[in-house]
């Protein structure tokens, strides 16, 4: 492998390194959302209004340290006889200039 090879591939790392750096936190965030929506679901909050699930929702946001979204973007979605917590979201995240990634997150629970 000639150095102009050998730069090429290290280039092409380096941009997958960037990418990744970028949305693997975004990724971790998310698992965190989904995480937190199980416990709250777990815990039988079928009965309780969606003020008090927001605010059981954002106290677990608030340890894990989800900054993207608040407990105030959780809507109740229509389900087949049961409720359902759902939370749809966007993040935008700049890469470089003004190039951005848009990940678009929906992820519902039944209660």
């Amino acid at each position: 492998m000639t150095l102009i090879g050998f730069i090429m591939v290290l280039l092409v790392v380096c941009v997958f390194a960037a990418v990744g750096m970028k949305l693997v936190p975004i990724y971790s965030e998310y698992m965190s959302v989904k995480s937190a929506m199980n416990s709250v679901a777990k815990e039988g909050v079928g009965n309780k209004d969606i003020g008090d699930i927001q605010v059981m929702l954002q106290r677990r946001f608030d340890i894990d340290y989800v900054t993207s979204i608040n407990a105030k973007q959780l809507r109740f979605a229509p389900g087949a006889g049961t409720k359902k917590l759902n939370m749809n979201y966007e993040v935008r995240t700049p890469f470089v200039y003004n190039v951005d990634f848009v990940v678009k997150f929906d992820y519902s629970v039944e209660l």
